[in-house]
């Protein structure tokens, strides 16, 4: 079993769920301001989310990058399509982007497979080191830069999502995904002008196959019905 896009990516703080079995919701969560405001816990129809992985870079204005994800069971419970976020201080509200999605055909166990990070207090580009994928599974990236109006190039993973802006805090999100074959991905992405990044990525594992059809073992020939020993008459 392959993992599958359902529906498309969307925007905003809510999402309604995508019918299909195995899935997994993933949510792409970015933020600037001025604090540490890195989220206790995000719930999705009142079902709490996975944290996969987690960055920050900053110190008097700080960019958080994360990543979040729910399984098949939480998405079944959720009720409604509204993102809830915890710890959200006074106003921090509207310094966040989030972009999320739904998959079916994903373990549903043991996620992520990987994940790693990467960003820079300042430059053109940002990557994360290679991160191990499985055959027939996801590999997605969230990024952050604190400019806006950024036009996003992707190395990989190859499939980009909409760029977002946020003018008030005054950054741009975007991020991409893939469908893995088992070969190792490195995230990288570009953009024009040397600014502060940050950059996480997670690799998930599809749900496992149909078992194989095994053939009922073998009877051992019979055996022909034989006199018993001795004279036998007629």
């Amino acid at each position: 079993m392959a993992i599958a896009l359902l529906g498309a990516w969307g925007t905003g703080a809510t999402h309604t769920a995508e019918a299909g079995s195995n899935r997994i919701l993933i949510l792409h969560y970015t933020l600037e301001d001025g604090t540490d405001t890195e989220p206790t816990a995000i719930e999705y129809g009142g079902q709490g989310m996975t944290l996969a992985v987690t960055t920050q870079v900053g110190t008097t204005t700080i960019n958080t990058t994360q990543i979040w994800y729910l399984l098949e069971a939480g998405i079944a419970a959720a009720i409604g399509g509204a993102f809830v976020v915890t710890a959200w201080s006074v106003g921090v509200e509207i310094e966040v982007l989030l972009d999320h999605a739904f998959f079916s055909g994903a373990k549903q166990s043991a996620q992520p497979l990987d994940f790693d990070t990467g960003g820079a207090t300042s430059g053109t580009s940002a990557s994360t080191p290679a991160v191990t994928t499985e055959n027939g599974g996801l590999i997605t990236a969230s990024l952050n830069v604190n400019t806006n109006g950024l036009a996003f190039t992707w190395t990989a993973p190859t499939t980009e999502i909409t760029e977002q802006n946020n003018v008030g805090a005054g950054f741009t999100m975007g991020g991409a995904y893939q469908l893995t074959d088992g070969s190792n991905v490195t995230p990288s992405v570009s953009w024009t002008g040397s600014n502060r990044n940050t950059l996480c990525a997670a690799s998930f594992s599809p749900a496992a196959g149909d078992s194989p059809w095994v053939p009922p073992p073998m009877m051992p020939d019979a055996v022909p019905w034989q006199f018993p020993p001795g004279n036998v008459s007629y």
